[in-house]
C-alpha cells in the first residue's frame, strides 16, 4: 500500500484476543514504512515473534543480525 509516498507493508497482520501461544492480548500488527529516504518499523513485537520478524524483514531487503 501507499499512502502520501510512503510504501507501508505489514510485516506481520495483528489479531485481537487470547492465544495459547502469544499470551492474552494476542499480537500488534508490525508495519514496515519506507519513502523519502527513511525507514521505520511500527511496533517491533513480542520477543517470541521475533524469528518470524527477522525472516519477514529479510524477505524484504533487510538484514539479519
Amino acid at each position: 500500500m501507499q499512502v502520501d509516498g510512503y510504501d507501508i507493508d505489514i510485516v506481520i497482520q495483528g489479531y485481537p484476543g487470547k492465544t495459547v501461544c502469544h499470551g492474552g492480548l494476542g499480537w500488534s500488527t508490525i508495519a514496515l514504512i519506507r519513502g523519502r529516504n527513511r525507514v521505520a518499523l511500527v511496533d517491533t513485537g513480542g520477543f517470541g515473534v521475533r524469528p518470524l520478524l527477522l525472516t519477514r524483514l529479510a524477505r524484504r531487503g533487510g538484514r539479519r543480525a
